[in-house]
């Protein structure tokens, strides 16, 4: 098979390296920010590798990849289609992230296709997005869109994803949905790993690892066999730009939370400016204890929670479900099973009722505030069994 390019990516210990971000050879390009670099090459007519190097011991991170993918009516195209290059050029953005666009022309199908990499000062961080313009005189359908495909070396038994924002590890194939906006795919006994970002909108994220029965990793946009299924129709003339997304290299770590706590999290920060940042007058900040907590809270456990939710900024604090009794007197201690309807507090997760955790949600300076399903009420609640007419009792 030929190959249009290859990358290396490579994290070093130095922090010599001065701007600009990318240079270029007779091969290609050199993308480098001191900290994280990633080699461009482009000897044919497909993508080769993409290779992640963190020190002389872990130099096989990622072999070949197709590094972008996605379906254009029903076809599969990858890094592996056959390109040319027919243009490229430095970009920046106004947080101090520079780096390099690639125009690549499609040699089987009418469409242009964009490859930006974005690097940021002193972060091992490399942000990536993709562009595509349709040429043809017809409606292209453009469907499971992946952003980064790579496939690594990881050692499948013994790495773990880190999900749901970080909180759970999952060991195995990993498919994630909108509660993932970082994932974390760490190797315990190399204690090394990758922080893949995916800053798509909401359930039409994508996250895997090990998805094809191999050691892939992809971030982008929903397949057709998910809930919420990504589907754009370009237009001839149409470009249609993507999400985007972000890989984040760590090594020498027994925790790959470490990554989401510190790097990833002074990327946001620094880097990501959602469009909440840059408003001048702000929202109301609530939290609300159904995520992570379902219904599993208690009073020990709130004013925890109040008190770095306070240290945050937020400015009400909603207790979820799971702070009321069932009819029958028992505690709902064990998460499931509350009866909806009458409403009372369960004594054994709060022994002084609400109000004591009430008062010192306040005592923070938060608006306390209680959820309550007005409108329903299970079989066993009294109000249910004392007034049945009061309820509307078939589909």
């Amino acid at each position: 098979m030929k190959y249009l390019y290859h990358f290396l990516l490579i994290l070093t210990c130095s922090n010599i390296y001065a701007q600009p971000y990318f240079t270029t050879s007779k091969n290609g390009f050199l993308l480098d920010n001191g900290i994280v670099s990633r080699e461009i090459i482009f000897p044919h007519d497909s993508i080769y590798s993409y290779k992640l190097i963190l020190n002389e011991e872990t130099k096989n991170f990622i072999t070949e990849s197709p590094e972008f993918s996605f379906l254009i009516d029903d076809q599969l195209y990858n890094g592996f289609s056959g390109w040319k290059i027919s243009g490229q050029k430095a970009i920046k953005d106004a947080t101090g992230g520079k780096g390099l666009q690639i125009l690549l022309s499609c040699k089987t199908l009418p469409i242009d296709l964009e490859l930006n990499y974005m690097l940021y000062p002193n972060l091992p961080i490399i942000r990536k997005w993709i562009s595509i313009t349709n040429h043809d005189m017809n409606d292209l359908k453009l469907e499971e869109v992946i952003i980064e495909d790579l496939e690594t070396r990881l050692d499948f038994v013994s790495s773990v994803t880190y999900h749901n924002y970080g909180r759970m590890k999952n060991l195995g194939r990993f498919i994630g949905n909108w509660d993932d906006p970082v994932v974390v795919i760490h190797n315990i006994s190399a204690r090394r790993g990758l922080a893949l970002g995916n800053e798509a909108p909401s359930i039409l994220k994508r996250t895997t690892y090990h998805s094809n029965n191999g050691n892939n990793i992809e971030v982008g946009l929903t397949h057709r066999e998910q809930d919420f299924p990504f589907r754009k129709w370009l237009k001839p003339n149409e470009t249609w730009t993507s999400p985007k997304v972000f890989v984040g290299l760590y090594s020498g770590r027994d925790d790959g939370f470490e990554i989401i706590e510190n790097e990833v999290n002074e990327f946001v920060i620094k880097h990501m400016t959602p469009r909440i940042v840059q408003l001048k007058d702000k929202p109301t900040f609530v939290y609300n204890t159904w995520y992570p907590f379902r219904t599993f809270i208690n009073d020990s456990l709130i004013r925890e929670a109040a008190l770095a939710a306070s240290q945050c900024g937020i400015q009400e604090f909603i207790l979820d479900d799971g702070w009321q009794i069932n009819h029958s007197g028992i505690s709902s201690e064990k998460g499931w099973g509350n009866n909806y309807g009458d409403w009372e507090v369960d004594t054994i997760k709060f022994p002084g009722g609400l109000k004591p955790t009430f008062d010192y949600i306040a005592s923070l300076g938060m608006k306390p505030g209680l959820w309550i399903s007005i409108g329903a009420a299970t079989k066993d609640a009294r109000v249910f069994q004392e007034h049945p007419e009061w309820f509307v009792q078939d589909k």
